[in-house]
């Protein structure tokens, strides 16, 4: 079991206004991956095949920006991970959204699928990453938006991982 929190400040190109998220999670996961060159890291979520998690999300524009945004977000995921080789590792992620978007009650549902890869250097591990996801809007009722990501994760002492990437 784990409680996973996170907090963001995200300004996207095709919408008027910069937004802050927070979210607060509960994960469950089980079955362990073979071990990846040997490696650990402070995510030992990240070696387990499968986790289900269950949450809350918070998303609003910041008061300076151009329009207004409300989202209240719960989420139920589910994570299935697949060591390849000894060093890279697929997951696919299945994520259904209960939402209410500026007073507005809808659902979503996304598909992510993941390639990755951990590096572990003094000090901290570095897990350079690719991705594609897939969005279900029921607001448009149809597939409205695909987002690839680059990125690579930073884990740094007690547990804390920054994540930085470019989505498009």
């Amino acid at each position: 079991w784990r409680l996973f929190s996170y907090a963001s400040l995200t300004r996207d190109r095709d919408v008027p206004y910069t937004d802050w998220q927070f979210g607060a999670h509960l994960d469950y996961s089980f079955y362990p991956l073979p071990p990846l060159l040997g490696l650990t890291g402070t995510d030992f979520e990240r070696f387990r095949a499968f986790m289900f998690r269950v949450g809350y999300n918070r998303a609003r524009s910041i008061a300076e920006s151009k329009g207004e945004y409300k989202e209240d977000r719960v989420v139920a995921e589910a994570w299935f991970r697949l060591a390849v080789t000894e060093q890279l590792l697929l997951s696919d992620r299945n994520r259904g959204e209960l939402r209410k978007v500026n007073g507005v009650s809808c659902w979503r549902y996304r598909n992510r699928f993941r390639v990755e890869r951990q590096f572990d250097i003094p000090s901290v591990k570095l897990t350079p990453h690719l991705s594609a996801e897939v969005f279900y809007d029921s607001r448009y009722v149809t597939w409205n938006r695909m987002l690839y990501s680059i990125g690579v994760e930073w884990a740094l002492e007690w547990g804390l991982i920054l994540e930085t990437s470019y989505e498009r």
